[in-house]
């Protein structure tokens, strides 16, 4: 028991002691309160690697992911950025709902375009998507395309994870 006390203190001493991961504590402080000072940046997450940081998520517009790589490139001791933020136009918010409430769908795949236009592709049970188009409706977008959704009327329920 002594030893692994030992130990333990041991590794808490070199960790307090390295100077690369109190350098990742202060980027990840700083990237976190980057991504806070702006609504814009909601959808945006990171990972740090050393002296790499990776930006991945979506934003409403070209303009919004230059200026958050800008902004990661004046912190201190950032070697590269990986920028993979995806601009997905003036619809974030629409596609975020969108998200949000597709993700107790196992089987369907969501994907909003450039018009607003929702399009729902997989399989789905009778009940469940009852369900969907009910929660689908609280959202405004301007059309809902279910050309590629199979609706198996056999199945109340088909892998909802609400069931």
């Amino acid at each position: 028991m002594k030893n692994i006390i030992a130990i333990i203190n041991l590794l808490l001493v070199l960790s307090a002691c390295n100077p690369l991961a109190k350098h990742e504590d202060k980027t990840q402080e700083t990237l976190n309160a980057i991504l806070k000072s702006s609504e814009l940046y909601k959808n945006v997450r990171f990972d740090i690697h050393e002296d790499t940081v990776l930006l991945a998520g979506s934003v409403a517009s070209m303009e919004t992911k230059t200026s958050l790589e800008q902004a990661v490139k004046s912190i201190d001791q950032i070697g590269e950025i990986i920028n993979n933020i995806e601009v997905i136009g003036g619809f974030a918010p629409l596609t975020q709902s969108i998200f949000d409430i597709t993700k107790n769908y196992p089987t369907i795949e969501a994907q909003v375009t450039g018009d607003s236009t929702v399009i729902l592709r997989g399989e789905i049970g009778k009940i469940s998507w009852e369900d969907l188009k009910k929660s689908l409706s609280t959202i405004q977008f301007k059309k809902m395309d279910t050309t590629q959704l199979i609706i198996n009327y056999r199945v109340k329920y088909l892998n909802h994870k609400n069931s």
